[in-house]
């Protein structure tokens, strides 16, 4: 799947820079200001595998909101974080029921700076570095065999870009990648309803990814430029297995696609 959609967003990338181009483009993007507010609901599938054979997989749903400051040739800073939750099922290798409520959370601050290219657009590039913090809780209940939950959450640093160019006056395309480096990831598993006992696992740091592809329509009122658009996404993450007491961690992937409906204050 993750194949999938990387050649899908390349595609659409070499696709719009083939055609892009008028000069008109770039006058009106240049009368829009450099501040990005967005916010909207987003959906997505998830799909969850654990060595050994065990996995699950569901869909959840949630909020998205965020600032980015995209100016060409100047700096860039920009602030987001998503919340969401569903439902998942799946089985154990011996075939057992799994069901459990998973919580993904997340907050990113970045900093960087944007580049400018007029002779095939206008397109601007924003470059950055940046860190945040991301928890996963994963609630098991019945028909599950234990009521357990694992509540797995890293500190992490970052680095991406996002390309941003307007196929017409009105409408911008973006291509947004992100990737991810845990610091001390870890696991705490508490069991026994009531019974406040917790086990801390630490595991394996492996690069998350991400991918985006906004497509935002722009339009003026209140003398305030809004956008409305439909985000589709790819996330990536990757808990790698550690030797651990009571018991080991088990290597863990997670593939995410989704989209959400994004609503847009430019000024």
């Amino acid at each position: 799947m993750k194949s999938f959609f990387s050649s899908f967003f390349f595609s659409l990338l070499f696709g719009v820079l083939a055609t892009a181009a008028p000069s008109n483009i770039e006058a009106l993007a240049l009368l829009r200001g450099p501040h990005y507010f967005f916010a909207g609901p987003e959906v997505y599938h998830l799909w969850r595998e654990r060595a050994g054979g065990t996995w699950q997989e569901g869909t959840l749903s949630g909020v998205h909101a965020g600032y980015d400051r995209i100016r060409g040739m100047s700096i860039y800073w920009g602030v987001d974080g998503y919340w969401a939750r569903g439902e998942l099922n799946g089985s154990s290798a011996r075939g057992l029921p799994f069901a459990s409520q998973m919580t993904d959370s997340d907050i990113q601050g970045r900093l960087g700076y944007t580049l400018y290219f007029r002779s095939i657009g206008p397109i601007t590039l924003s470059l950055f570095i940046g860190g945040g913090y991301f928890c996963e809780r994963n609630s098991f209940h019945p028909p599950s065999p234990m009521e357990v939950e694992f509540r797995t959450s890293f500190a992490y640093t970052a680095f991406g870009g996002y390309l941003r160019l307007y196929l017409a006056p009105n409408t911008q395309l973006g291509i947004d990648f992100r990737a991810e480096f845990p610091v001390e990831g870890h696991c705490t598993i508490s069991e026994g309803v009531g019974e406040n006992k917790e086990i801390k696992l630490l595991f394996n740091s492996q690069t998350q990814y991400a991918l985006e592809a906004p497509l935002i329509y722009f339009f003026g009122w209140k003398k305030i430029t809004w956008g409305v658009g439909l985000v589709p996404f790819y996330r990536y993450r990757h808990y790698g297995g550690r030797e651990g007491f009571p018991f080991d961690f088990f290597d863990t992937r997670i593939s995410v696609a989704g989209g959400r409906l994004q609503l847009m204050g430019r000024f």
